[in-house]
């Protein structure tokens, strides 16, 4: 038997089996016997008497498909273990080719996964930059001045995101009602609820025509599923305001003044400010290794996360085609990555990870998360029981050292820079077409 194995792709292959023309004929030819034996009589004949000439005219068609279900899948399998060909999904049957006398010859394509070779790494740009400690600062104050706002009541003009409460009058069968309802003015909703539009710029007690979306009428029942006209009165105009940040404002939260606050939120910040710097900066790289060492994931591997992660959507039932195909995109980027730290994983098969490494690790998520090393061990004690945290110090090494190796460009000079190459290739493309048309004409 020759076995031929040809690449198609770089998670395809095609597997060609081709079978000696006598080695099919004895499979055939037992086959033959063997349904003489089984099959009704032929008329003319008593039970397994027919001749296999007879039986051949009779039942070889269907001899030959039994050849091609269970004499193609022995060859299969045979080639399979003495090639030692491997496979991370079904062998697909692509075309069976057999003729009595000749030659059988049977094509299936199968998927492996793609060897990754990390190759391009060095000067690799990377598009990157730490978040500054007094940038992090303002943030973490910012998002306590949010937690800090009180909703107050105004007596200015609407804006976009106060919340309104308006008495609106309308007819429905013939009777005139009036209801008051409360709506968070928002611009998204312009075009279901045009309200939304014709608040804008009102003040309190100004009266004016709109419509109203048919779900905010409560007090009668509306079949037709339509906007409602409506004349409406502002009754109330309520607005989240945010504190000042000033020193009083730090007061407040128990610092001295603002500049008090800044200093000790600086040094509190400054390891967790550290950390998210180091993932993002992680993150980049992942990103940039990948895009220029780009590589192909197996249909079957994506199709399998794809269901599996759609599953979760729908717990208890059967995730359909058109969802698992949403999903299937979303996926794909998950997976490279995880190929990728696999090829970084051998590529890096020389670094040793202590128990001291681990517990220095551990030690610093802890104090990141506020907790004793007690607690988080507690607190995370499903990551404790397999290698997880080693992989977490070997891939900080590997990830420190990558970070030598790529080039951290200003992500806005990168951004010019990508933008510049494309209107170089841009112009170069739109110059060869027009030189190809004058060539025609």
């Amino acid at each position: 038997m020759k076995v031929e194995v040809k690449e198609i792709s770089q998670v395809v292959k095609e597997l060609t089996l081709t079978v000696e023309a006598e080695k099919v004929n004895k499979e055939y030819q037992k086959a033959l016997k063997k349904v003489s034996k089984m099959a009704p009589p032929i008329p003319g004949f008593r039970k397994g008497k027919a001749p296999l000439s007879a039986i051949e005219r009779t039942y070889g068609e269907y001899v030959k498909e039994e050849l091609y279900k269970d004499g193609v899948n022995k060859y299969l399998q045979e080639a399979i273990e003495e090639h030692d060909i491997k496979s991370i999904s079904e062998f697909y049957p692509i075309s069976y080719d057999w003729e009595l006398g000749d030659d059988l010859v049977a094509v299936f394509n199968f998927e492996v996964n793609p060897e990754i070779k990390l190759e391009n790494i060095d000067g690799i740009k990377v598009p990157f930059k730490a978040i500054a400690i007094d940038e992090a600062v303002d943030k973490y104050i910012s998002q306590m001045q949010k937690k800090s706002s009180q909703m107050v009541e105004v007596a200015d003009e609407v804006q976009h995101e106060d919340t309104v409460e308006f008495e609106i009058t309308f007819t429905h069968q013939g009777e005139e009602i009036v209801e008051v309802v409360t709506i968070p003015i928002n611009l998204d909703s312009v075009e279901s609820d045009p309200i939304h539009f014709d608040a804008i710029e009102k003040k309190i007690g100004d009266k004016f025509e709109t419509q109203v979306a048919y779900f905010r009428i409560k007090t009668v029942t509306l079949e037709d599923k339509v906007d409602v006209k409506v004349t409406a009165i502002i009754n109330s105009i309520q607005r989240l305001l945010e504190p000042e940040i000033d020193d009083d404002f730090a007061k407040e939260l128990d610092y001295n003044d603002l500049n008090d606050m800044k200093n000790s939120l600086a040094q509190e910040l400054a390891l967790k400010n550290e950390h998210l710097n180091q993932q993002e900066l992680n993150k980049k790289i992942m990103n940039a290794i990948i895009a220029h060492n780009d590589f192909q994931v197996p249909n079957v591997v994506i199709a399998n996360e794809a269901y599996r992660q759609a599953k979760i959507f729908m717990p208890g039932k059967e995730p359909d085609e058109h969802l698992i195909k949403i999903v299937a995109p979303i996926v794909t980027p998950q997976l490279k990555e995880i190929y990728v730290y696999e090829a970084l994983r051998k590529m890096y098969d020389d670094i040793e990870v202590t128990d001291e490494q681990v517990d220095a690790l551990v030690e610093k998520l802890a104090k990141l998360e506020e907790l004793s090393v007690e607690e988080f061990k507690e607190e995370h004690n499903d990551i404790f029981k397999d290698d997880r945290m080693k992989d977490e110090v070997l891939f900080d090494q590997i990830f420190v050292d990558l970070a030598k190796k790529v080039e951290i460009v200003d992500p806005e000079i990168y951004a010019a820079e990508k933008r510049a190459d494309l209107k170089e290739k841009k112009e170069v493309q739109d110059k060869n077409k027009e030189e190809a048309k004058k060539t025609e004409e």
